[in-house]
């Protein structure tokens, strides 16, 4: 059951953001957005699960980390314009 939770509740998130954040940004931007999911059954799996994060885990969120900003640098810049 706390696995189910420490899946599922970071997807219904991420999801969640990924249609607020469709309100100010276009699809194309807020698509890697989605890449958060993981970020967030990792932190749910420490309090939860009592795992640890290792360093192969940190970097991995780093990369997700960075991949986001280089994904969406140049859309958080310009704002679509009101229909």
């Amino acid at each position: 059951l706390i696995m189910a939770f420490v899946g599922l509740v970071p997807t219904a998130l991420a999801f969640t953001l990924w249609n607020a954040a469709l309100n100010y940004l276009d699809a194309g931007a807020a698509g890697p957005l989605q890449y958060l999911s993981p970020v967030g059954a990792m932190i749910l799996a420490g309090p939860t699960l009592g795992e640890v994060p290792t360093w192969s885990l940190l970097a991995g969120l780093a990369l997700i980390a960075s991949g986001i900003m280089l994904c969406t640098r140049d859309e958080l810049r310009r704002r679509p314009e009101s229909a």
